[in-house]
């Protein structure tokens, strides 16, 4: 695209209400300022609403710890942090090592561009995540299957093995419709076939597993290499890739947004091994969180509303991108916070409202959100018992 098309491209983008207004007014900011603690925040992905709360520290076990690395993890910049939050994570989520990485998006891009090649097949759910796209492509060429359609991956996994590598990659709770593939079936399919597991566990780490190790804990899956983000339940940054020791020491080499970064600031990985702590022992709040969760569904299910997925992370489907805009702009009046969710992030004809639930909100911030949704619903003719 030419420079001087832009501003020709964003008002066809606006026409078509598809435009995302840079948010320079800070409008989480404003509805807290507004709204106060009667404000519901459902956009954010704060699960376990630990980022909500001030987290008492001992400010001087802080100052041990500099606000930066100095430079990449190859050249000198790592630290007892980084390594402690490794070894914490290889441990709880059962693999032999773990590379900590800036973000999620720097782990799925390092991690599949140093794994894959043009030689491999490369099957892709059509819902993964942008980072998963775009890793494998630059290296690889995705045969994308159907979301969660195990029986046509399997016919593609059969036509693929004169391919020296197969690999399946998928995420284990899907962030714009809160569905899971079936991991045990997965991995007998890429056990059957010779084929790798990667699994992307950004939403449910934190969420799922008797210890919150994610989905593939909770149902006893053990994938090839495992992805695990910071961003969302642990309210911090980062994500760390795991695997064995031989793909640790294959993507310190190899991965190129591991090895040409600076390192993530010392101080904030310490913070984030505390999180991380915290996190591991915190069923009871991951128990409220899914209480929370099934309530708000049942009561939406029972006003006539046909959900899928299951967990905090609820899609309430209106179709047109005008709809999920206006039901949005409602709930704001209101003090919700939930995003509309439109084309090219969901499919034509899917605009959404997403809505992601709190484990620290009370019984009335619970029976409000749902009659706000229900009520939105209603408005819009999307539910499908008759007398709704």
């Amino acid at each position: 695209m030419r420079l001087d098309q832009l501003e020709e491209s964003i008002l066809e983008l606006r026409k078509s209400s598809l435009l995302r207004e840079p948010d320079d007014g800070l409008y989480l900011e404003q509805m807290q300022q507004s709204f106060g603690s009667t404000m519901i925040d459902a956009a954010t992905n704060d699960y376990l609403g630990y980022a909500s709360e001030a987290l008492n520290s001992d400010e001087q076990s802080r100052t041990e710890w500099p606000t930066g690395a100095r430079s990449s993890r190859l050249i000198f910049g790592s630290s007892r942090a980084h390594l402690k939050v490794e070894q914490f994570m290889a441990d709880w989520c059962g693999s032999e090592a773990a590379l900590l990485f800036p973000n999620g998006y720097t782990a799925n891009l390092g991690a599949l561009s140093a794994l894959l090649s043009k030689e491999d097949a490369v099957f892709s759910d059509e819902y993964n995540h942008a980072s998963l796209i775009d890793g494998i492509r630059l290296r690889s060429r995705a045969q994308v299957f159907p979301h969660l359609d195990l029986r046509r991956l399997e016919t593609m996994l059969a036509d693929s093995m004169d391919r020296p590598a197969r690999w399946v990659i998928v995420e284990s709770y899907y962030s714009m419709d809160g569905d899971s593939p079936d991991l045990s079936e997965l991995r007998r399919l890429c056990d059957r076939y010779d084929a790798f597991l990667y699994v992307d566990e950004a939403h449910s780490f934190g969420v799922f597993g008797p210890t919150g190790a994610g989905l593939c804990e909770e149902v006893a899956v053990k994938a090839d290499v495992l992805m695990c983000g910071f961003g969302k339940a642990t309210a911090s940054s980062g994500a760390c890739v795991l695997g064995s020791s031989q793909l640790r020491t294959w993507l310190w080499n190899r991965a190129r947004s591991f090895v040409f970064s600076t390192a993530p600031s010392p101080r904030q990985v310490h913070d984030l091994y505390d999180n991380l702590q915290r996190l591991r022992s915190d069923a009871k709040r991951r128990q409220r969180l899914t209480e929370i969760a099934n309530q708000v569904r049942s009561s939406l299910s029972d006003a006539g509303l046909q959900l899928t997925g299951h967990g905090p992370i609820l899609s309430l489907i209106f179709g047109e991108e005008q709809l999920a805009l206006q039901a949005a702009r409602d709930l704001s009046e209101q003090g919700i916070v939930a995003q509309a969710i439109r084309p090219p992030t969901v499919p034509a004809g899917a605009s959404r409202l997403r809505v992601t639930m709190k484990a620290n909100w009370q019984l009335r911030q619970v029976e409000r959100l749902s009659e706000a949704l229900i009520q939105q619903a209603k408005k819009a003719s999307i539910c499908s018992s008759p007398d709704q």
